[in-house]
């Protein structure tokens, strides 16, 4: 198999990946990253394409095996406040910025 380039996925399509790994559907990445649900389908079919992916399942999978997506290897690191439960290497976007508002929106409710 042909290692993906990291460098082949845009800063979006990074983000809407690691969505994807954490189990968001279209609507719901729509909703987090402010774009339309077209766009986030938009993102869905050229990381697919890039990944040479079947499917979602199979786009991560990929990720992970070729280190485009990473975990936590320690507890510890899972802990801090800087990071998710998913790591990506390659942005330089923190990890903080984005989950702000989904807690801001979690205390409004």
């Amino acid at each position: 198999m042909t290692r993906p380039s990291k460098l082949a996925l845009t800063k979006r399509e990074l983000e809407v990946l690691i969505h994807i790994a954490s189990g968001l559907g279209n609507a719901g990445i729509a909703k987090h990253e402010f774009i339309s649900i077209e766009t986030v389908r938009t993102h869905v079919k050229s990381v697919l394409q890039k990944l040479r992916a079947r499917n979602r399942a199979h786009a991560v999978a990929i990720a992970y095996r070729t280190g485009v997506l990473t975990v936590p290897q320690t507890a510890a690191e899972a802990e801090k406040p800087a990071t998710t439960p998913l790591h990506h290497t390659g942005s330089t976007v923190p990890a903080w910025s984005r989950l702000e508002h989904r807690r801001t929106d979690l205390r409004l409710r």
